[in-house]
């Protein structure tokens, strides 16, 4: 069963990451910067300051982007093909608007400011990365939804085990 959902998946791609998605993946894992400056968030309505490690993406949208509801805030879904649905976004607190572009993600990342002009929620850190960092981040979010474990690809599914080495059932 297993096999036939991989087999059945469109999305699934063992490419590698370009050098810009690996920068960007970094990032979105760990709020640190390939470029080894400092990323800064402001959290909160009072715009506290924290280190942006403190509070990487991968925190509050998963690591597949889609986001986890947790302590009465619902992160939204962050997958590129998502945010940039044609007909644009509705959210459970009744804010809407079109559907983003990579210039418009990076103004709710950098200043918290959807297409329509609307703050996002106070929950959303607001972050200071640099145009590259920005370029890297969007390279990633593009290709998160099809990022899939090292071991799957649209063929195969390499699995690995744990052997003792010692004893009745050691690996010769």
């Amino acid at each position: 069963m297993l096999l036939s959902a991989v087999l059945c998946c469109q999305t699934l791609s063992a490419e590698p990451l370009t050098p810009s998605e690996a920068r960007g993946k970094q990032l979105y894992l760990t709020g640190d910067s390939a470029s080894g400056k400092p990323v800064k968030a402001l959290v909160g309505p009072e715009s506290t300051e924290l280190s942006a490690s403190d509070v990487p993406c991968v925190g509050c949208h998963g690591e597949d982007g889609e986001g986890r509801p947790e302590g009465g805030i619902v992160p939204p879904d962050i997958t590129f093909e998502h945010l940039t649905l044609p007909y644009g976004h509705k959210h459970h607190n009744g804010r809407k608007h079109a559907a983003f572009t990579a210039e418009t993600l990076i103004t709710a990342i950098n200043g918290g400011i959807d297409p329509a002009g609307n703050r996002l929620d106070a929950a959303m850190p607001r972050y200071t990365l640099s145009a590259n960092d920005s370029a890297d981040l969007i390279a990633y979010l593009k290709r998160l939804a099809s990022d899939v474990d090292p071991g799957l690809s649209d063929t195969t599914i390499d699995l690995g085990t744990v052997l003792p080495i010692h004893g009745p059932s050691a690996w010769p």
